[in-house]
Formats: structure tokens, C-alpha cells, sequence
């Protein structure tokens, strides 16, 4: 985009774009333009994405309650209306709605992002000699450690100044601060990355706390040798007060779910290694005291911090920041919460999706509400008939039986129509020519007419007046029903086998003599769906 920029500023109006000009411009950018055109976003349908991002945004925006952090005086100054959500996936394509170019503080929310630098530039063997990796279950400024004196995991104020100790050992604070602020500008694609020294002032002259922690850790022999605890601690209170809009910090969360490399410049910012235990700490350890039930819940990694801000990471797919005051008794965003909570029906009706029937019961065990719906009120048995997925355990089966979507399609109704199609475009696929019988091949200008006990067969045109299959709400078929003994399916030898055969669904398909369809034909395999005739 840079060179297309820098064309378009030396080119004079008037100016023709020929065909050198034009590679000119996109050479840069052939792989992004090439899955735009082809439609190879990890995100096809981006704009039916934002428009349900915008119902849950509206929705999680009514929730009132909580109460902005008042124990570091300048954060106390934001108004509790502020609300923002900004969304970049893997492949650069960004959404954002609400107060998204306010800056913040990250405060909390850097504790990851120091902690990906420390493994990037030292390995994850050398930090871990320093800090944990498990989650402590209590607060996260208390003085305590684990059972080998250190701090629990990199995400409580313990194990963040340890890692912050970490950084570029032997250089002064003002050195250590602009190679970590570089290190965020490539993360976050050179986009707004600023430093708040108000807040910064405000956290020092407050911080008893840490500093508490920090002789606390300086008694236990916590720190490298030669550390200077009082310059870290400083050094700690400026990586706080970093400052960050929702957009620069969704690509920051892009970079993780991108797994380093910054989806905006293509750059690779941070090791695979790096990347791996950062998800799995926020995971585990992100959200404080509510990280096992945001874990349960929801099921991304995520972390906050007290200024309002949810960091949110869906791998290979996309990150996103919210961004709220108001906090709750547990110190993350009453809105940011509510939004990821809403935002778990995604994650509900994937798994419906991609018939994984464990996350399915997983789901439902941890009381989540099996009749969540999509923006076309579908439920999860909806998606997973539409798939045509195995349906889940009749747990899942009891919450959404008799539910129906915008379209007034129950799950019978909404496998039905899948079948359908299924049948229609098999049958259309088939290389076989109609009126053949088993790939014989027809005369020019004849019309073979199948023997009266024949079946439809493969490759067979469809009667516009009659659907590819009958009433998905009748009973199944069986030829056995018409005195006959059921026709094996005739399967081209290159067609391999999916399944067990002989599933059938809807009447006979119905015709007049001398077409494809004889009077009392029974539906063959062009006429009545069976696992083999899928593509």
C-alpha cells in the first residue's frame, strides 16, 4: 500500500494508468488482491460478520452497573459512557464501532504483549526460570508466590515486574522503554501506539502495592542478579501507562491470532514459540479471578486491564479489543464481559457448524443456553441440520426441538432442504449421460425409455414441476413397501464409497411414461438421497 501511495503522489492529474503503472501498484499487494477477488478471506461474508458485531456491540452497550477504577487517580477521569469495539482479522480486513479512536492506557493488557517480547528475545527455558506458569486463584496484587518462590504466571503484578526485568537486562530505562515501544508499533502495523505521562505520575506516586511486591521479590531472590528494583519498578509503571486505541490494539491482538506475523505490514514481529505461550497464559491466566469461568464460557484467550480494556485473541482468525470504564467487583469491563459472553452463541453454533458433538455437550453442561440464536434466529440444531451434520446428543436435541428460524423452517424442515440440495447437485455432478444406463452411451439424437422396473438413473434431468426429494416430513420410502426387493444403487467405479447405502428420503418421485421417470418407477439413486451421492 505504501508503493500504491507513493504512485499516487507523483502521478499529475490527467494522468492515464497503463499497464506498467498498474503492476506498478499492485505488485505489493498481488496476495491480498488475489483473495479478494477469489473471495478467500478468512471471512468471506464480512459484512453479514459486522452486522452481527453491531447487534452484540448495541446489545452489551444497555448494560449499566460497574465502576470506573478510582485507585490510580487519572484513570478515574474517563467517563463511564465510553464504549468501543474494533475487530482486524488475519487478512487485514477491519470493522470498528463506538468511541474505537479514544486512546487508553493498557495498563494489564500489556502484561501479555511484555511477556511475548521476553520469550521472543530469551526463550521460553530462561523466562521460566524466573515465573510460573499456573494460575495463582487469588487476587492479582497479592503478595504471595508458589512453592519455589515465584511468582505464579506472567499475568499477576508479581510475575509482570519479574518479566519486566527481564527486557533487555544491562541497559538503561530510557533504552529499554523505546526498544519496547518499537517492538508495539511493528505489532500493532504502525498504528497509534503513545505513552501517557500523566497516568504514569499518577500510577508512581500510588503504587504502594508494587512497590510492596517489589521488595517482597527482591527479599526472595526473584529478580536477576544486579537488578535495580526500584528503576524496574518505574520501568513497570511506564509499560502501564502505554496508551493504545481500540484499533491499533485489535492489530496487536491480529499479531497473536496471526501467529506473529502483524496483518497489516506482513512482517514478522514475534516467534511461534512466543506466540504459543502467550495464548495459552492468557487463556488460563487473563481475566483474574474470572479467567476459569471466561475460560469455560467463552473459551478464548483474552485479557483485561483496569482501564477498561479486554485484549481478545481468536486464533488464525482475528483480534479484537473492547474497550469500557466501568468495571466489575473482579476488575475486567462490565460491557467487555457482556460482549464476550454474547459473542459465545459464535463460538455455540460453530461447533453446530463442524458437528463436534464433545463441544456440543460441553456447552450445555456449563449451562449455556442451547436456544441462542443467529441473526436469522437460527438455533445450533439448525446450522448442524442445514450442514447436514450428524445431529447431536438429544441433550442438545431437548433445548431447540421446536424452534423455528426467520424463515419458519424447523431443524426437520432445515435438514430437509439440505438434503435437497445435496440430491440435486449429486445427481447434476454425475458425468453419466441421461437416459444411460450404468454410463452406456445413447445413440445421437435417441432417447432410451428404462425398463419399467428400473430405478431413475444417475445423471437423470429433474421434472422442474416436482423437488429434487419429496416432503422431508414423511416417512422414509422402501421400495419393500411395493412388493419389490430394493435395487442396488449403480455407482460409477471412480465414485468412492462414503457410507453405508440404502438411506432413502421422501415418496417416489412421480412421472409420465417415455420420460426419464417411467409410471410406477421406484426412486433410485437420482430420485432418493443416499450418503454416496454427496460430492
Amino acid at each position: 500500500m505504501d508503493m500504491l501511495r507513493l504512485t499516487l503522489q507523483t502521478t499529475s492529474d490527467g494522468v492515464m494508468l497503463d499497464k506498467d503503472l498498474f503492476k506498478k501498484c499492485v505488485q505489493s499487494n498481488i496476495v491480498l488482491l488475489t483473495q479478494a477477488f477469489r473471495r478467500k478471506f478468512v471471512i468471506p461474508d464480512f459484512m453479514s460478520f459486522t452486522s452481527h458485531i453491531d447487534e452484540l456491540f448495541e446489545s452489551a452497550k444497555k448494560q449499566s452497573g460497574g465502576k470506573v477504577a478510582d485507585y490510580i487517580p487519572q484513570l478515574a477521569k474517563f467517563s463511564p459512557d465510553l464504549w468501543g469495539v474494533s475487530v482486524c482479522t488475519v487478512d487485514g480486513q477491519r470493522h470498528s464501532i463506538g468511541d474505537t479512536k479514544v486512546p487508553f492506557c493498557l495498563q494489564s493488557c500489556v502484561k501479555p504483549l511484555k511477556y511475548a517480547i521476553a520469550v521472543n528475545d530469551l526463550g521460553t527455558e530462561y523466562v521460566h526460570r524466573y515465573v510460573g506458569k499456573e494460575p495463582s486463584g487469588l487476587r492479582f496484587n497479592k503478595l504471595f508466590l508458589n512453592e519455589d518462590d515465584k511468582p505464579h504466571n506472567p499475568m499477576v503484578n508479581a510475575g509482570a515486574i519479574v518479566v519486566t526485568s527481564l527486557i533487555k537486562q544491562g541497559v538503561n530505562n530510557a533504552e529499554k522503554f523505546d526498544y519496547v515501544m518499537q517492538f508495539l508499533n511493528k505489532m500493532a502495523g504502525n498504528e497509534y501506539v503513545g505513552f501517557s505521562n500523566a497516568t504514569f505520575q499518577s500510577e508512581r506516586e500510588s503504587g504502594d502495592r508494587n512497590f510492596a511486591i517489589g521488595y517482597y521479590l527482591k527479599e526472595k531472590k526473584c529478580f536477576p542478579e544486579g537488578t535495580d528494583m526500584v528503576g524496574i519498578l518505574d520501568f513497570y509503571f511506564q509499560l502501564c501507562s502505554i496508551e493504545v486505541t481500540c484499533e491499533s490494539a485489535s492489530v496487536m491482538a491480529a499479531t497473536l491470532a496471526n501467529g506473529g506475523f502483524c496483518p497489516i505490514t506482513g512482517e514478522r514481529v514475534l516467534s511461534p514459540e512466543a506466540v504459543r505461550n502467550t495464548l495459552s497464559l492468557m487463556h488460563s491466566c487473563g481475566m483474574y479471578d474470572f479467567s476459569g469461568q471466561f475460560a469455560f464460557h467463552v473459551g478464548l484467550p483474552a485479557k483485561s486491564g483496569v482501564a477498561g480494556g479486554i485484549l481478545l485473541v481468536v486464533p488464525n482468525v482475528m483480534g479484537m479489543m473492547c474497550w469500557s470504564p466501568p468495571l466489575d467487583k473482579m476488575g475486567n469491563s462490565v460491557k467487555g464481559i457482556h460482549f464476550c459472553h454474547v459473542k459465545s452463541v459464535i463460538n455455540l453454533l460453530f461447533a453446530a457448524y463442524t458437528g463436534d458433538v464433545s463441544a456440543l455437550r460441553r456447552f450445555a453442561l456449563s449451562a449455556m443456553d442451547m436456544e441462542q440464536r443467529d441473526y436469522d434466529s437460527r438455533t445450533a440444531l439448525h446450522v448442524a441440520a442445514a450442514e447436514g451434520k450428524p445431529p447431536p446428543r438429544p441433550l442438545a436435541l431437548l433445548f431447540c426441538f421446536f424452534l423455528f428460524s426467520r424463515w419458519n423452517l424447523s431443524f426437520i424442515l432445515s435438514a430437509g432442504v439440505c438434503l435437497c440440495c445435496f440430491g440435486y447437485r449429486s445427481r447434476r455432478s454425475r458425468q453419466i449421460p441421461a437416459g444411460s444406463v450404468q454410463g452406456e452411451p445413447v445413440p445421437q439424437g435417441q432417447v432410451r425409455t428404462p425398463p419399467a422396473d428400473a430405478g431413475p438413473q444417475l445423471g437423470a434431468p429433474l421434472s422442474r414441476a416436482e423437488p429434487p426429494c419429496g416432503d422431508p416430513l414423511q416417512p422414509p420410502w422402501r421400495p419393500e413397501a411395493a412388493g419389490r426387493a430394493p435395487r442396488p444403487h449403480p455407482v460409477p467405479p471412480e465414485a468412492p464409497l462414503r457410507g453405508t447405502a440404502g438411506l432413502r428420503v421422501g415418496p417416489p418421485a412421480r412421472g409420465k411414461p417415455g420420460s426419464v421417470l417411467g409410471k410406477n418407477q421406484a426412486p433410485g439413486p437420482g430420485g432418493a438421497l443416499t450418503s454416496r451421492d454427496r460430492p
